[in-house]
């Protein structure tokens, strides 16, 4: 609420008013009480004539003296209209800035109307990503604990790690041995793949899916790798085997076996030897044969001179073997060079064993 100041100008109006009249009441008292012979006396012998009454010409003209005579003091003060301005003006202008106050207090308002309801939806999507995010994960979580779960199970078990293997088979291997090893292989989900190489050997690689993490004490998973095995096979026939062990200096069973190892460094080296048994058997009867020869020849009864197809027969007998060297060098594989020997008796035995070292070299890492 604004009250309106008073008008200077007014107050100077009523000023001057008031001191004309005074002025005025003066005149007429000094015109009454004048009663001298001037020939300006006039007007108060003919106001005293007609009762003291005053013409109006009269009293005009001592309202001009009236004004002739007004002084500064009937102005209104400067000070005055400096600090007392109009009311109107100023209710005009407070109108309008509260009115631009309260504009921009609806803008400002509005505006952070706006921004609070942005931050509301920002924070709401925020809440829908944590939400994916940490269900996203749940299910990670869930997947993994049934990984390794899985992972540690009884892994000892030859059925569950033997698909993991892959067994290279040398180019060198006989045929009907390496067929019958692909078909044992197959039902057990284990991989087969050749490679080429001078001598009859079968290693194996492994399909790397886990790793053991020490400080949790159980298996966890990796992404998925080959790893060669330290483990190589050597398969010799009976007939291979004898004449390595009784060749020279250098091409001698010693010399293949360190060939292998320079090849497969720090590999264990397994010897398979097919048939050997059986041929210590026909060595022994080859023995037998000659020393009833002997004797025989001893008693005379072989006195007469042998024919064309004795001779063609004896000729293609087996010489006898020192069964004491074939002892011999089974034993420096063993204790010298350390190998591994196996024997078989046929081709079908032999692919069998492949299969089941095959299963076995799978169970390690795991035992």
């Amino acid at each position: 609420m604004f009250t309106s100041s008073p008008d200077p100008f007014e107050d100077a109006a009523r000023r001057r008013k008031k001191k004309r009249k005074e002025a005025l009441y003066e005149d007429e008292d000094d015109d009454l009480f004048d009663l001298g012979p001037s020939k300006n006396n006039t007007i108060g012998t003919n106001c005293a004539s007609r009762g003291g009454i005053l013409k109006s010409s009269h009293v005009n003209k001592r309202k001009g003296v009236a004004i002739d005579n007004s002084s500064d003091f009937d102005l209104p003060d400067i000070g005055s209209l400096a600090s007392k301005p109009s009311s109107q003006p100023v209710k005009s202008s407070q109108t309008a800035l509260a009115k631009y106050n309260a504009e921009k207090a609806k803008e400002r308002a509005a505006r952070e109307r706006a921004e609070k309801l942005k931050e509301k939806q920002v924070s709401n999507e925020n809440k829908k990503e944590q939400k994916r995010l940490a269900k996203e994960q749940k299910v990670r979580d869930k997947e993994k604990a049934a990984e390794v779960a899985k992972l540690n199970t009884l892994r000892t078990d030859k059925k569950i790690s033997a698909p993991e293997m892959i067994v290279d088979v040398s180019s060198c291997l006989e045929t009907k041995l390496a067929s019958q090893v692909r078909n044992f292989l197959a039902p057990l989900q284990i991989e087969y793949s050749d490679w080429q190489s001078s001598s009859s050997v079968i290693k194996w690689r492994r399909k790397v899916v886990a790793e053991w993490n020490e400080e949790m004490g159980h298996w966890e998973p990796v992404p998925l790798r080959i790893k060669t095995e330290k483990h190589v096979m050597c398969i010799l026939s009976a007939k291979e085997f004898v004449d390595l062990a009784m060749a020279d200096e250098g091409q001698d069973l010693d010399a293949h076996v360190l060939k292998l190892k320079a090849k497969f460094d720090s590999s264990e080296i397994i010897y398979m030897i097919e048939g050997l048994t059986a041929w210590m058997r026909k060595n022994r009867n080859v023995k037998n044969k000659q020393f009833t020869a002997a004797v025989r020849s001893h008693l005379g009864q072989d006195e007469q001179a042998p024919t064309a197809s004795q001779r063609a027969m004896k000729k293609k007998e087996q010489q006898y073997v020192d069964e004491d060297m074939i002892e011999d060098a089974l034993l420096r594989l063993q204790v010298i060079h350390r190998t591994l020997i196996h024997h078989t008796a046929s081709m079908i035995e032999t692919a069998e064993w492949i299969v089941t070292f095959t299963q076995h070299i799978s169970t390690i890492p795991y035992k």
